[in-house]
């Protein structure tokens, strides 16, 4: 069975600002099928915009590529001789349902950049922690045994800002250097972002649907905070190495509510954006 799709009004949008219209193949595979069927497949017939030439990266553990319209995307499969491969999970849904899902997410808003089909990124938070920066694409979130489910919600020691303001963290990283005996270890950014205007301005636009605020851990904390961090980790990291059963010393307990007091009064001065 072919199913055929027609571009959405971003990627209209994307052959107006001056990428050209390619006719792609996606050929789908179920993956994780029933033992003794043969796996179900289906064809997509459709038509991506594509950016000739090479752009500017983000690279990173995932890399991202920002196009001549300002816009940021990641890569979800490559493309070779108008054809590319996908998979699906079937489950107890019908096999075109479960193609049009897996469409719809990954392929409706898709161009083509720097050989890759890629969908638009969402919002690219800069996360630190322990003197180390990444980039993430989800805010800070917990698993909570009672609602069996994960949560959203900040944990202490990691921060999340817009990757357009990575330069809040570099500035208290190195304030919070100069409180400690002078070391200066330099922030380590696990990812590298071209020195570009174009850059820039792209990182400015997908800043501006990030969510701030001290509630889900979107700040960029003051040197305060982060040593009252450090010193709730390491009294929790003692509390799990030295107990041996479900009750603590009220000494170790005090500590961790002592320190976890400092974070709270140090929030104050957190700085947020939004």
């Amino acid at each position: 069975m072919i199913v055929i799709k027609t571009m959405t009004e971003s990627q209209d949008a994307a052959i107006e600002a001056g990428a050209k219209p390619v006719k792609v193949t996606i050929r789908y595979e179920e993956r994780g099928g029933v033992y003794g069927r043969s796996p179900r497949k289906e064809t997509v017939k459709t038509t991506i915009p594509s950016w000739d030439g090479d752009h500017p990266t983000i690279v990173g553990k995932d890399d991202y590529f920002i196009a001549p319209d300002g816009l940021i995307y990641e890569a979800v499969s490559t493309i070779r001789d108008g054809e590319t491969y996908a998979f699906f999970h079937l489950g107890w849904r019908d096999k075109r349902e479960a193609v049009r899902e897996h469409y719809d997410e990954n392929y409706s808003h898709s161009v083509i950049i720097n050989g890759f089909v890629s969908r638009p990124a969402p919002t690219l938070y800069a996360v630190m922690s322990g003197g180390m920066v990444e980039i993430k694409k989800r805010l800070p979130e917990h698993y909570d045994a009672k609602q069996m489910k994960n949560v959203f919600g900040p944990h202490a020691g990691e921060w999340y800002v817009p990757l357009a303001h990575l330069d809040l963290f570099r500035s208290v990283w190195r304030e919070y250097m100069r409180n400690d005996d002078g070391i200066n270890v330099p922030l380590h950014e696990d990812f590298k972002i071209p020195n570009d205007e174009h850059v820039r301005a792209a990182l400015e636009t997908n800043a501006q649907s990030a969510r701030w605020g001290v509630d889900c851990g979107v700040y960029a904390p003051s040197v305060d905070e982060m040593l009252a961090a450090n010193m709730l980790i390491e009294t929790v990291r003692e509390v799990r190495a030295q107990s041996y059963s479900d009750s603590m010393p009220m000494v170790w307990a005090g500590r961790i509510a002592d320190a976890y007091a400092r974070i709270v009064e140090a929030q104050k001065d957190a700085v947020v954006l939004g």
